[in-house]
């Protein structure tokens, strides 16, 4: 068996036991599990390709760190949220540096809009549900919130604009990301359930395929749009 077809089933593997860990509550699967999952999938990228992306490398890096600081119960708002704000960041510059290379188009613009109009209603929303100790955060809160929201509208219009397979696995990577923090905050904040935990774990895990993909067709998708 190839290298990269261990590295990425065991990616695979770590995380489904990394969720079966969360459902049945043992800590000490999830340790063991969880710390696997970035480095099996970086693992897989670089195992495709011969030139390593630092930006992307960066965001991986980040994301473990978040990954950790979650995974060591640490509850302080502003530690969780800076590693995955300043990946959320980097992938925006992504973002604008492929929008570049695609053709305007008004009804894609629409369409985008009313996506971006979907995103500020649930922000509200999920603010508005805050709980008093949650409001000491509100102005952290919002400008992750925004920044979020924008980086999924902006791989919206990308991916309708641009039709690559590259935007297309980064807009599903975004919208992975929102499904998992929306879910982090109301199963943190406020409702509890445990199937909040799992669609939030869920989608924070199959996040990473979907970034490593982005970034090994995004050299084709820019040759293509070039040409």
């Amino acid at each position: 068996m190839k290298t990269k077809t261990i590295a990425y089933y065991l990616y695979f593997v770590a995380c489904l036991t990394a969720l079966f860990a969360i459902v049945i509550d043992s800590e000490l699967l999830l340790l063991l599990s969880k710390p696997m999952i970035i480095p099996a999938v970086y693992f897989y990228y670089l195992t495709k390709t011969r030139t390593v992306n630092f930006a992307m490398t960066m965001v991986m890096l980040l994301n473990f760190a978040g990954d950790t600081i979650i995974l060591l119960k640490i509850t302080d708002p502003l530690f969780v949220m800076v590693p995955y704000f300043l990946s959320y960041l980097i992938l925006i510059g992504f973002l604008f540096a492929d929008i570049r290379l695609t053709k305007f188009s008004l009804s894609n613009l629409i369409l985008t809009f009313l996506v971006a109009a979907g995103h500020v209603l649930m922000l509200y929303l999920v603010l508005d549900l805050q709980s008093t100790e949650g409001k000491r955060f509100i102005v952290p809160f919002t400008i992750y919130g925004i920044t979020l929201s924008s980086m999924v509208t902006i791989s919206v219009y990308n991916y309708l604009a641009g039709k690559t397979i590259a935007g297309f696995y980064l807009m599903i990577a975004t919208f992975c990301c929102l499904v998992s923090d929306v879910f982090y905050v109301l199963y943190n904040e406020h409702f509890h359930l445990p199937i909040l935990s799992y669609i939030n774990s869920g989608m924070q895990f199959f996040t990473y395929i979907f970034l490593i993909q982005y970034i090994l067709n995004r050299k084709s998708s820019v040759v293509k749009a070039i040409a």
